[in-house]
């Protein structure tokens, strides 16, 4: 990974940190005691970049607390992580050791996350802001 030059975007919490590359990849390493780095485990610290599951076709990732979110080429919203406080989005507290996609309508452009924060939100393509969590 280090030696790589199709990165494109790069996001750090307090503890992971994720990248996403030209191919549409999503590559996390760091913290993972909440499943936040997407790999499908929970272990206390990942410190090798390791892609998130196999997909390639993400547009853009945002990293919290101990979670993170993506949205890909089609703009459906996934996240994955520490869901204590319902910062997923999917109207539970599970955990989400893997993306899951999120059932919210319509197609999403932007979204953000505090470094430190339990709760996430993000603006769809028709301009309206939505957030969620704690």
């Amino acid at each position: 990974m280090g030696t790589a030059t199709n990165w494109t975007d790069l996001e750090l919490s307090h503890g992971h940190t994720c990248a996403l590359n030209s191919d549409g990849e999503i590559w996390c390493w760091g913290r993972n005691q909440s499943g936040e780095l997407g790999r499908g485990t929970q272990t206390s610290s990942e410190p090798t970049p390791a892609q998130t599951g196999n997909d390639s076709d993400w547009v853009f990732i945002t990293t919290g607390g101990n979670h993170s979110c993506a949205t890909k080429e089609n703009g459906t919203l996934h996240c994955w992580g520490e869901n204590l406080n319902s910062q997923l989005g999917d109207g539970t507290t599970n955990q989400g050791l893997s993306p899951v996609a999120i059932n919210r309508p319509s197609a999403w452009k932007f979204l953000s996350s505090g470094e430190d924060s339990s709760h996430q939100c993000g603006i769809k393509v028709d301009g309206s802001l939505w957030c969620w969590g704690n």
